[in-house]
């Protein structure tokens, strides 16, 4: 696999790892409802701190993530501002990236990698993530994710026509498309299939057969090697047969129809049936047998890489949107505001709507950390509306200052309705972040965090999974588990108390431990350890300690 280059690699490559992770405060006056981590969720926050903070809460948790990132035209303005404090990289700190700027691909690069890969843990295993992007960092862009996620969780490169009318004074080609790459952990990762009216042209019933449309040609050779179907087929075994709805039979003269390489996909007492209902029939010279493919049992059709309008009764048709489209609803949804206020680059909640019914199912998380003008809450408030199943949640993070005035105020006005639009049924939460775990103030014993966050970061670090904060219990120092693994953790937010023995794992601990849920496996975290492995191994006792590691919180 080649590998992409890019000044700062060596310092960005980890430094994901190193950033702390931050509480997040309810800003209850700024939220719609109070479902909390539970609903959906709007994030105001630096996103690769935000989303940093998400993983103790999300990790391996999100079905779908869509990121609509910078493109690194030149005229974003976008700066960079993750202090790595390493050589060279402090002085692109809070300094604009232009078209001017020889470095601006390196600074993207370098922007991107940590939030790839901070995106890449929140994703679950049969989860698939979706980046629009532009030709200024196409290739760069797939290389860096074919590096977090191998060259085998590439699943697509989609053409999207984001237009709808082509740059007339362009001085060499249009650019009408975008490129949207999908990756996922799975490589066998498939979308789910929809149908498509305009790729279904082809069936039809001119004869009235009551199942509907039909198209022959639907292979009738078996997949795998079938030895006891393999046989000929008589001349003229079929030209007496009546179909249920024809009130002549095949008269079809035909000689013999040898057996396919693999055999048939019926025997002859199936086929014989199959041809009374006029499923299988005799190709007009004779030659071969042929099977109607019926549209009613179409599960629905593969996704094209192409995403185009087409023509539906003659008329043009954007099943994905068209910048142009997606501007003008958000000047719909904000008519007060003057067109040049609003967000710039609004993406199509018709390309949304698509892409989570390409890449979801009913109750599934979306995530989308460059959530600019709102679009994928609208889309995911929409598909809930339009279903009576789960409701799919969403979780938007935004950095900017507009984040509680367009971001947050778009979904507002999509819940409550305005004079343009019918309110939708939904919910969120608004958050902001809270203080970092600090690993300096820790260890001088200031600002030590509560037994609830801390337990909730700890739970995470040492079983990769989501604590469920109703099974604390601080009294007894416990913070959860599943059937066969249970997690301890000896704490009081006082430093003095964490210098004292009543900080370590004790024998009577451990004791205590297993006897309250025998045959399990018990991690405990502690400052100290006065239980000897010697110990551990006589008395059976199914204990590992975990040292308080509050470097990690560096």
């Amino acid at each position: 696999m080649t590998r992409l280059d890019f000044r700062g690699k060596e310092f960005v490559r980890n430094y994901h790892m190193s950033i702390p992770f931050h509480s997040l405060e309810l800003q209850e006056g700024l939220s719609l409802g109070d479902d909390g981590f539970g609903g959906n969720l709007i994030l105001n926050a630096d996103n690769l701190l935000a989303l940093k903070a998400l993983l103790p809460h999300f990790a391996n948790q999100v079905s779908c993530i869509f990121i609509d990132p910078p493109y690194n035209t030149g005229n974003e303005n976008w700066i960079y501002n993750d202090n790595l404090n390493a050589p060279y990289i402090d002085e692109w700190l809070g300094n604009t990236v232009g078209i001017d700027d020889g470095l601006r691909h390196d600074k993207w690069c370098a922007m991107m990698w940590p939030r790839l890969w901070l995106l890449y843990e929140l994703l679950s295993p049969d989860g698939s993530l979706w980046v629009t992007i532009d030709n200024n960092e196409s290739y760069r862009l797939r290389a860096i994710l074919e590096e977090i996620f191998g060259e085998a969780g590439f699943i697509a490169e989609i053409s999207w026509c984001h237009t709808d009318s082509s740059a007339n004074n362009a001085r060499q080609f249009s650019e009408d498309y975008n490129t949207i790459y999908v990756f996922s952990k799975n490589p066998d990762w498939r979308p789910n299939y929809l149908a498509y009216p305009e790729r279904q042209t082809h069936y039809e019933n001119p004869d009235d057969d009551p199942r509907g449309p039909w198209f022959d040609g639907r292979d009738v050779s078996n997949p795998a090697r079938r030895p006891n179907l393999q046989f000929t087929i008589p001349a003229n075994a079929f030209m007496n047969t009546h179909s249920s709805h024809h009130l002549q039979p095949c008269v079809i003269e035909h000689g013999p129809i040898e057996s396919p390489a693999n055999g048939w996909r019926w025997s002859m007492e199936t086929m014989e049936g199959k041809f009374a209902t006029g499923e299988l029939r005799i190709s007009e010279d004779g030659t071969r047998v042929i099977k109607r493919e019926y549209l009613r049992e179409m599960a629905g059709l593969a996704p094209s890489s192409s995403w185009r309008p087409h023509f539906e009764n003659g008329e043009k048709v954007w099943r994905t949107g068209h910048t142009r489209g997606a501007k003008s609803q958000l000047k719909r949804l904000f008519p007060e505001r003057a067109t040049a206020d609003l967000f710039p680059t609004p993406k199509p909640v018709e390309l949304l709507n698509y892409i989570l019914q390409l890449a979801t199912r009913p109750g599934d998380l979306v995530l989308d950390s460059f959530a600019g003008s709102g679009t994928t809450a609208h889309a995911v408030l929409e598909m809930n509306a339009a279903t009576e199943d789960d409701a799919r949640r969403f979780i938007l993070v935004e950095m900017m200052d507009y984040c509680n005035t367009e971001t947050a105020e778009r979904v507002r006005r999509v819940i409550n309705g305005t004079n343009n639009f019918d309110p939708i049924p939904g919910t969120f939460s608004y958050f902001t972040l809270g203080p970092a775990l600090d690993a300096e103030n820790i260890l001088a014993g200031e600002d030590l965090p509560p037994y609830e966050q801390l337990g909730q970061y700890m739970y995470n670090l040492v079983t990769s999974e989501i604590l469920n904060p109703e099974t604390i219990d601080a009294e007894n120092n416990y913070l959860g588990g599943t059937e066969n693994t249970h997690v301890w953790m000896i704490y009081q937010p006082n430093a003095n108390w964490l210098k004292s023995p009543e900080a370590a794992l004790t024998l009577d601990f451990a004791r205590q431990a297993n006897e309250a849920y025998p045959g399990s496996r018990h991690i405990v975290i502690a400052a100290a350890n006065f239980v000897g492995h010697k110990r551990i191994r006589d008395e059976n006792l199914q204990i590992e300690f975990v040292s308080m590691p509050y470097a990690l919180f560096s």
